[in-house]
């Protein structure tokens, strides 16, 4: 079952309020599993001017790009 970009975005919204996978799961009736490979699959690495990493949500991406 594939996460359409309506429910990226209640992903995304929802982690920015701090609620759990688990209960993000719950909402959409998908498996938590399946919240956390989105959420891993759409987040963006970016590297500072300094040469360390940091990981960054696809939200800054769209902001800071």
């Amino acid at each position: 079952m594939t996460t359409c970009a309506k429910d990226r975005i209640i992903i995304e919204q929802s982690l920015n309020e701090g609620i759990s996978f688990k209960s993000i799961a719950k909402e959409l009736h998908k498996d938590p599993t399946t919240i956390s490979k989105e959420v891993k699959k759409h987040r963006t690495i970016k590297i500072r001017k300094d040469n360390t990493r940091m990981v960054k949500c696809d939200k800054f991406k769209r902001m800071y790009s």
